[in-house]
């Protein structure tokens, strides 16, 4: 029934604390806006996926032998680095890499058994410019209103991913 989520958001936001590699180091208030910083892309937070869970169980003949596909937000690198700097308040340093980079990074790393591969292709790949492959679930085919799930917003994410 539950066969697949998309989820890249909760790895993604959740992540921003433990992984650097995504673009934003919250202690020193530092980002790294890949290419431009305008790939969007999806993604599902751990509230999303605990109502699709619901709406799935609340709606068995709906979802039986099927994906569902939820969605919590759309965003991008640069509309999370302007809500930081909203709610903290300050200016953060910016450098900026290329998504091509950071997956030649990865390829290196796995090649050298090094760890942290698969991060970096996973970023890079969801942040490479103009390939669209971060929207995983657009809005319209979403299940969202059968499963109970609520778009959320970015301002509420930053907040409490700040605490």
């Amino acid at each position: 029934m539950l066969e697949r989520l998309t989820f890249t958001l909760v790895v993604a936001l959740k992540a921003l604390k433990r992984f650097p590699t995504f673009g934003f180091d919250i202690e020193k208030r530092e980002a790294i806006i890949y290419d431009d910083g305008t790939e969007r892309f999806t993604g599902t937070t751990l509230k999303g996926i605990a109502q699709s869970v619901i709406g799935i169980l609340q709606n068995p003949e709906s979802t039986v032998n099927r994906y569902v596909c939820v969605r919590s937000i759309e965003t991008c690198q640069k509309d999370i680095l302007m809500e930081f700097e909203k709610v903290t308040g300050q200016k953060w340093t910016i450098r900026t890499d290329t998504s091509e980079a950071l997956l030649s990074r990865g390829r290196e790393k796995r090649t050298k058994g090094e760890k942290g591969w698969v991060l970096d292709l996973l970023v890079g790949q969801l942040l490479e410019y103009g390939t669209g492959r971060g929207i995983v679930v657009p809005h319209k085919d979403s299940d969202n209103e059968l499963l109970g799930v609520e778009e959320e917003s970015l301002a509420d994410l930053v907040k409490g991913i700040l605490g």
